[in-house]
């Protein structure tokens, strides 16, 4: 009876034939219960408070009267339903009312006439005449009562109002075919509500109230709503307020077992695995394994620290770039086998692609046990590698400008972002009394963004923008804009782009009269080839890191010096010929310990310049290697030192560690052009 009731409806017939006993399987699913509904008429009702048979139950003495046409119109009702006489059986329930209305009897008039109405599908009546039964006084009739209004209700399309009258009549029935009514009703009920925990646990009774032959049908049900229905915001509480004993509880154990596997909650999944071992409930393979993984990514390896970097795609230049910083960060390649504390640098590829960062955070975890990550490089990937290091609880030093992903207080951010870089370099200049600002950009949505936040930098300490020049990528002549620029009068000018633009831009500039300051030609103003001639002024010129190319000062520091420039890493010069000794190369295996080290190391070992993407790989490493040796015993004392202790560490770009807010302690560096090097500041 019960896999049909509970599967999809149909529509309800309004009137059924009496008896429906023999015919229940072989009718529609709603009907089905409605059968159930019409044999139980047969269910004598002045039987009300007798238990069935097996129970211990003390109960309330049946209903009688001193009225001898009151009990003789009770038990003709009672018989002609005993003989599936319907119309007879509801006359004597109404005659009975009607001739006796405040006799003890005839709230169990009322509760006939009110199951008769449910049977026939007559529901609104049906609800009329049970209120009246329950309103009659006796428990035991009002519980009867309730039960057949919350089927009434459930089958009229109610629901929602059928639940609270059926629920706290659980463990409250004698007879086994109502106990199945309401376990039945009640199921379908919560279900069409989408209260599943209730649901199953309506289940788990009506499986005890079950036959044999019936067993496997509800057990397939429940399952199916364990592991279907049940929804993700349900499980906890399916799981803590389920019977143990029941055989519900195990699937929804086994659904939470994984949920909190998924979620990287490897505590709960220990503790949920306890729980099945408790209850002697087997876990299948899958199980198991999830279990053994969450053993393993709760005990980290100190020595082993994982990097997630764009290997292939087309950030794998930069992403080689960062490896290599980490590989002499961690003293590889080296020769000979390493002692047994050596870190160990484990790297992944995540092509650029937000799913393979995720992957791959699963796999440093649970597989090499990780103490820490480091990367990745691209925003995306970083978002999300670090929601699921949060999940699983492993700190993440991100190498991603951007701050999307500091999230959790287990990720970090080393790199600076362009807000960092353009507020620092918006502070120096107001530092310098610089109060009118001009902003020369590409037209793109980058290039708003720096215009956007210069502008707000600027006004918040009372200087203003009184130039905002937009230009196409692809453009090589800038007369108009700067002329722009020239009339607006600016004392300090941002250029937003890479090396060989600001190599354009600058001489431009010079043409209508603005110099760096360490630019401006000496002598009265010329005229050439017939032109006006232009007296040179100084201005502040500002550039973010995307502009720091160590070939601009010789191609264009004519037009450059003194110009400021955000600088997260500034490469140190390689020694002139016969210096070269008082910078040694360190062995291969031997990790670098300064700025000259690192830089010498990796020429050496890489045949290349090292760059800011190396330089904050190798920080990184290093500060989760500081943090270990200074006592951390797990992934949290990690975190708690990086965002304790870390701050002020010497690091070979400008971060200096990080702060309490899990960022660079210091912003970024600056550097200025002298002659044909930049300088720090």
């Amino acid at each position: 009876m019960l896999p049909a009731m509970l599967a999809s409806s149909t529509t309800v017939p309004t009137t059924l034939p009496f008896p429906l006993r023999a015919s229940v399987r072989a009718v529609a699913p709603l009907r089905v219960l409605i059968a159930a509904l019409a044999a139980l008429v047969l269910v004598p009702l002045a039987s009300a408070g007798c238990p069935h048979q097996g129970q211990e139950l003390q109960v309330m003495a049946p209903l009688s009267t001193e009225d001898e046409d009151a009990d003789r119109l009770l038990r003709e009702a009672d018989r002609a339903a005993n003989e599936g006489h319907v119309d007879e059986a509801a006359g004597r329930y109404r005659e009975l009312v009607a001739r006796h209305p405040s006799d003890r009897i005839t709230p169990l008039a009322h509760l006939g006439l009110g199951r008769i109405a449910v049977g026939l599908g007559h529901y609104d009546e049906a609800l009329r005449e049970l209120e009246l039964a329950q309103q009659g006084g006796d428990p035991v009739v009002s519980e009867r009562a309730a039960l057949y209004r919350g089927v009434a209700l459930h089958l009229h399309g109610r629901s929602a109002d059928a639940v609270p009258v059926l629920a706290p009549l659980l463990g409250h029935t004698t007879d086994p075919e109502e106990t199945r009514l309401l376990l039945d009703t009640l199921a379908t009920a919560a279900l069409a509500t989408e209260q599943h925990v209730m649901a199953l646990g309506a289940l788990d009774a009506r499986l005890d109230a079950t036959d044999e032959r019936e067993q496997p049908e509800v057990l397939e049900r429940i399952r199916e709503v364990a592991a279907r229905q049940l929804r993700d915001d349900q499980v906890d509480l399916a799981y803590d307020t389920l019977r143990r004993s029941g055989h519900a509880w195990r699937h929804v154990a086994e659904r939470a077992l994984r949920r909190a596997h998924d979620t990287g909650d490897v505590e709960r999944v220990r503790a949920i695995a306890s729980d099945l071992a408790e209850r002697g409930i087997p876990l299948d393979g899958t199980l198991a394994t999830l279990v053994s993984r969450a053993e393993r990514i709760a005990q980290a390896d100190l020595r082993v620290i994982g990097a997630i970097l764009p290997l292939s795609g087309p950030a794998r230049e930069i992403g080689q770039r960062a490896l290599r910083g980490l590989m002499l960060a961690a003293g590889t390649p080296g020769h000979g086998p390493q002692p047994p504390d050596a870190p160990q640098l484990v790297f992944r590829d995540d092509a650029g692609e937000p799913e393979r960062a995720v992957r791959a955070v699963d796999e440093l975890v649970s597989v090499h046990r990780a103490v820490a990550i480091v990367g990745p490089l691209d925003p995306a990937c970083a978002e999300a590698a670090a929601a699921r290091a949060a999940e699983l609880g492993v700190p993440m030093i991100s190498l991603a400008a951007s701050d999307t992903a500091v999230q959790s207080p287990l990720v970090f951010r080393l790199h600076p972002t362009l807000d960092d870089e353009l507020t620092t370099l918006v502070a120096q200049a107001l530092s310098r009394g610089s109060h009118a600002f001009a902003v020369m950009h590409p037209s793109s949505r980058w290039g708003q963004r720096v215009a956007a936040i210069v502008r707000r930098e600027a006004e918040a300490h009372g200087a203003t923008i009184v130039a905002d020049e937009s230009y196409a990528a692809t453009a090589t002549s800038f007369t108009a804009e700067v002329g722009r620029v020239h009339a607006a009068s600016p004392d300090a000018i941002v250029i937003a782009d890479a090396g060989p633009r600001i190599a354009l831009v600058a001489p431009a500039l010079a043409t209508v009269g603005l110099w760096a300051p360490g630019s401006v030609p000496e002598g009265a103003p010329t005229s050439r080839r017939g032109r006006t001639a232009v007296r040179p002024r100084a201005v502040q010129v500002l550039v973010p890191s995307v502009g720091l190319d160590a070939r601009l000062p010789a191609s264009s520091g004519r037009y450059l010096q003194g110009a400021i420039f955000a600088a997260p890493f500034l490469v140190p010069a390689v020694p002139a010929s016969g210096a070269s000794a008082t910078t040694p190369t360190p062995p291969s295996d031997a990790v670098p310990t300064d700025l000259a080290s690192f830089a010498s190391a990796y020429r050496a070992q890489f045949q290349s310049e090292p760059d800011t993407f190396s330089a904050y790989a190798f920080d990184a490493f290093g500060l989760v290697r500081r943090a270990v040796l200074a006592g951390a015993q797990g992934r949290s004392d990690v975190a708690r030192w990086l965002t304790t202790s870390s701050a002020g560490t010497p690091t070979l770009g400008a971060s200096g560690g990080l702060d309490a807010q899990r960022h660079p302690f210091r912003a970024t560096g600056l550097a200025t052009v002298s002659g044909t090097a930049f300088v720090p500041l």
